[in-house]
């Protein structure tokens, strides 16, 4: 039904030994005055999380006297047809009770039979990011920020494990994500859960928009969400989304020591060149010990904007094997092509990597 917009959940009630009000949870997450001078674009999906995270930052800048400014983004996905629209119209209805700038995009559709899978949800999330970052821009914002939680934390975590995934990987829903120059993503709701998102609406008499694709239980991640983990909470540990964040605040921590051994690899043996080619010097970084030398590797892909979705772990670690050299000597190759049209070539103890172009 087109325009179904979700009365708070009857099932949630107030609990007195709570965490702190959600506003005071956002601003320990990030501070007022991190933002209070700058333009923050809120995006609103009309959903419960978003919309309580607009309506605690309007909260929050009322009692910060008017410091910093808010407007409201939406972005159109036209994937759902009649109700896509609705979703935008609503958004913009709540954005003119608040008083604030609104501004969206409408995403052109893909069609049908890309509807589908891993690589359509990739092209959203790429497209969803790209018009923020337009809008944004336009709006004169510093921040857009974001309603992620730390109930999807937990999800992001659980679903990188099953689906196989790294340290990196491990690591979870970063905090902040540089969209553009001057433009950073933020998300300071990660340390709030549904539960007390509910809460706060519903304390505020604060209606939200219901997304019955959420519900579908042919959506891998819905599956986790209402099968796997409540019967992990159930039969194996209730403290389970805990187990995950801890492992996830673990991984954080251990990954900022490899990205600082492996910036110390890039600063001494790996030069950037201006053609865009990258040139590794081979003849100590050989000895970097297998992880370490991947994760350097991953960080020339992400300082050259390089794709990295088709990077699957063996070509990283193809990869890393021909820059440490230590293939078999009948088996050495001079060469080796990479997603994204990136050739490798070695000459000697000097490692070439550049994008080529195909010839029609």
């Amino acid at each position: 039904m087109v325009g179904k917009v979700s009365s708070l959940m009857p099932d949630i009630q107030s609990n007195s030994t709570a965490a702190r009000p959600l506003p005071d949870q956002i601003t320990d997450y990030w501070p007022t005055q991190h933002w209070q001078d700058h333009t923050v674009l809120v995006a609103v999906s009309g959903g419960a999380d978003s919309v309580a995270l607009l309506r605690c930052l309007s909260q929050i800048a009322v009692a910060a006297q008017g410091r910093g400014e808010l407007a409201v983004a939406h972005v159109n996905h036209r994937t759902r047809g009649d109700q896509s629209d609705f979703d935008q119209h609503w958004v913009g209805q709540l954005s003119d009770q608040l008083g604030l700038q609104y501004v969206t995009r409408r995403l052109q559709s893909p069609p049908p039979t890309s509807r589908q899978g891993r690589g359509f949800e990739g092209w959203l999330r790429q497209q969803r990011y790209a018009a923020l970052l337009e809008l944004a821009q336009s709006a004169g914002a510093r921040f857009v920020a974001l309603g992620h939680t730390r109930d999807d934390q937990v999800e992001t975590i659980l679903f990188r494990i099953l689906r196989g995934t790294g340290i990196a990987g491990l690591t979870g829903i970063p905090p902040t994500r540089q969209l553009g120059p001057h433009v950073t993503a933020v998300r300071p709701m990660l340390s709030a859960g549904r539960r007390e998102i509910i809460q706060y609406l519903q304390a505020i008499n604060q209606d939200y928009l219901h997304d019955e694709q959420n519900e579908l239980l042919s959506i891998a991640r819905n599956r986790l969400r209402h099968g796997l983990l409540p019967q992990l909470r159930e039969q194996y540990n209730p403290n389970v989304d805990e187990a995950i964040l801890q492992l996830g605040k673990l991984a954080a921590e251990a990954q900022v020591v490899l990205d600082d051994f492996a910036q110390s690899l890039l600063d001494q043996f790996v030069h950037f060149e201006p053609d865009g080619v990258v040139r590794i010097q081979t003849q100590r970084i050989e000895s970097a010990p297998d992880y370490l030398l991947r994760t350097a590797l991953i960080s020339i892909w992400h300082k050259m904007k390089w794709p990295q979705r088709e990077m699957a772990y063996h070509k990283w670690v193809e990869l890393a094997e021909f820059v440490a050299d230590t293939s078999k000597p009948g088996e050495k190759p001079s060469s080796i092509s990479l997603p994204g049209n990136i050739r490798v070539t070695r000459d000697g103890d000097l490692v070439l990597i550049r994008v080529t172009v195909q010839e029609d």
